[in-house]
């Protein structure tokens, strides 16, 4: 695995999720840095509680906003959510037991962040909210 470049395409059109979205990138790309080298393992360890750690937090973020602006998806976004959360345990209990390959892990996490973003995200309550703009939108993003 390379490193992610952000681009416009991932892009939900809501500055701040746009935002933590990068930052999850960032985490992702410092993960792989850490991850190369054996020696690196106790850094690459801490940098992956982080990344488990802000997950949680972008997530929680993300359902609040859906949940504001009355996305009809909104629980089916909170199950792929918890679905994700419950493969991420899964692997950190591997990881903690030595038997998790980093590479494995960064290609999960990245398949299933870009996907979720380009899918979920920019198409489900992204397209929602930018079609709703007009009327409710402004004060859910000026408040992000």
């Amino acid at each position: 695995m390379g490193r992610f470049i952000w681009s416009d395409i991932y892009s939900v059109g809501i500055p701040a999720m746009d935002e933590q979205h990068q930052r999850l990138f960032a985490m992702l790309n410092d993960l792989h840095l850490h991850g190369v080298e054996a020696s690196q393992t106790e850094l690459a360890r801490t940098v992956l509680d982080q990344l488990f750690d802000y997950i949680a937090e972008h997530f929680a973020a993300e359902e609040a906003l859906m949940a504001e602006m009355a996305y009809p998806a909104l629980e089916e976004h909170k199950t792929t959510h918890r679905q994700f959360v419950r493969q991420v345990l899964k692997m950190r209990k591997q990881e903690r037991q030595g038997n998790l390959n980093f590479d494995v892990l960064q290609e999960f996490l990245m398949d299933w962040l870009v996907l979720h973003i380009k899918g979920r995200d920019r198409d489900g309550y992204g397209a929602a909210l930018v079609s709703e703009r007009a009327d409710t939108a402004p004060s859910l993003l000026e408040r992000r």
